[in-house]
């Protein structure tokens, strides 16, 4: 009887010492908890305060976030550390009445980021190239993110679209409308997991010149004109593009990615010196690093080029062009010349 007397004072105690705790916190909250700076592994928060008004209350001055010096040699993101990270947010979701950040500085970027009761979270970050807004909706499994602005380099590149993280499956959903160049709308997917990315897309509509885009991918010197500088065309047609790879490997993507477009009225110069190949369409297929065209309907110096078809690889040290010429027309002497 003694042991349960002292085991039920020894809880009563406990107990009287978590109110306790929680008076006295809750009276420091009502009178605001300030601190100039507070050092985290790779963020640093200065001027920060916590207030309770009659909700909690979250301002700080500035967030500088400490990026990895070589991010190819990052780990991969770890989406089960987001995914206890949401489930506190809503955990805190009816405690919290604000949250502002007036500056987060990340390497070039600069951003803010507010939150108010009963509203998204919205984040905006400008760099030297690149505006970003984004709304940001926490639930207990998952992360929504509403792309509403990414703009680089001025318009050569906008994305707006929506992204979804789920952290039971480890993965994250995008849906994406890409614009190349203020020329080429791009309906895309995208999964991204703890072990890589994977893509697919397809263009909207016809365009009429790709030299401005080609020149985004910042292709090698030997590739881009191939596909930019020897094609003439009425219309390009982006059917459908595709990929994936693993972070450890990321140039696996050329062995993946797939692309597929059909050239309208096409005029193709395979060859310095001789006069272009023509053909009512093109197919322009790129797989496993090799550009396979094939033109329909197709002339060459006025003869009807047969089954044509013509191969860049572009797998070895040096880009190597294979074409297949069936036809019974007779080499004529500009060809020969």
């Amino acid at each position: 009887a003694r042991i349960l007397r002292l085991t039920g004072w020894a809880v009563l105690g406990v107990l009287a010492l978590t109110v306790l705790t929680a008076i006295l916190l809750l009276a420091a909250l009502a009178r605001g908890i300030s601190w100039d700076s507070i050092e985290l592994p790779g963020v640093s928060l200065e001027g920060g305060e916590i207030g309770l008004a009659p909700l909690l209350t979250l301002d700080i001055e500035r967030v500088t976030i400490t990026l990895e010096d070589d991010p190819a040699e990052s780990e991969p993101p770890d989406l089960s550390l987001l995914g206890d990270i949401l489930r506190g947010i809503d955990l805190l979701g009816g405690l919290v009445s604000s949250i502002s950040i007036q500056d987060i500085s990340a390497g070039e970027l600069q951003g803010r980021f507010s939150y108010r009761e009963n509203d998204l979270g919205h984040l905006y970050v400008q760099g030297p190239q690149i505006d970003l807004a984004i709304d940001m909706e926490a639930k207990p499994d998952a992360l929504l993110i509403e792309v509403v602005e990414f703009n680089y380099d001025n318009s050569t590149l906008t994305v707006n679209g929506q992204i979804e993280i789920d952290v039971h499956q480890s993965q994250a959903r995008a849906e994406f409308q890409v614009v190349l160049a203020e020329l080429l709308t791009v309906n895309s997917n995208i999964v991204a997991d703890t072990r890589g990315i994977s893509f697919q897309a397809a263009g909207q509509d016809p365009v009429t010149e790709i030299a401005p885009i080609v020149s985004l991918f910042e292709l090698d010197p030997d590739i881009e004109p191939w596909i930019s500088d020897y094609t003439r065309a009425s219309a390009y047609t982006l059917e459908t593009i595709s990929g994936s790879f693993d972070y450890s490997d990321p140039f696996e993507l050329l062995q993946t990615l797939k692309a597929k477009i059909r050239v309208t009225d096409t005029q193709y110069t395979f060859a310095h010196g001789l006069e272009p190949a023509l053909a009512t369409e093109t197919s322009v297929v790129f797989e496993k690093g090799v550009l396979h065209i094939v033109p329909e309907q197709a002339t060459f110096y006025g003869q009807g080029g047969g089954d044509t078809w013509v191969d860049i690889d572009f797998n070895g040290e040096h880009v190597i062009l294979t074409v297949a010429v069936n036809t019974r027309a007779q080499a004529s002497g500009g060809i020969l010349t």
